[in-house]
């Protein structure tokens, strides 16, 4: 597993995170990962985020494709302390 935090401003931030995974139950099979997030705090409480996240499996069951990308967007709200 690698991943990666960078602060590109005071109010902007960008994560990554890439995973191999092996089966380890005697097939050739390969599950690999890739997740990437960038969030813009708007104040100290309250941020928006975008981020895309792509699943490829070398060996998908019968009927799926072998790679699957989503991306999503969110609003955070942090209680309490900084």
């Amino acid at each position: 597993m690698r991943q990666s935090a960078h602060k590109l401003s005071e109010t902007v931030s960008f994560k990554q995170r890439f995973e191999v995974d092996p089966s380890v139950a005697g097939t050739h099979r390969v599950l690999v990962k890739f997740n990437a997030n960038l969030a813009v705090a708007l104040n100290s409480s309250l941020s928006l985020n975008v981020g895309v996240i792509d699943t490829y499996n070398t060996q998908p069951p019968d009927g799926d494709e072998r790679n699957d990308v989503s991306l999503f967007t969110g609003v955070n709200y942090r209680f309490g302390g900084p």
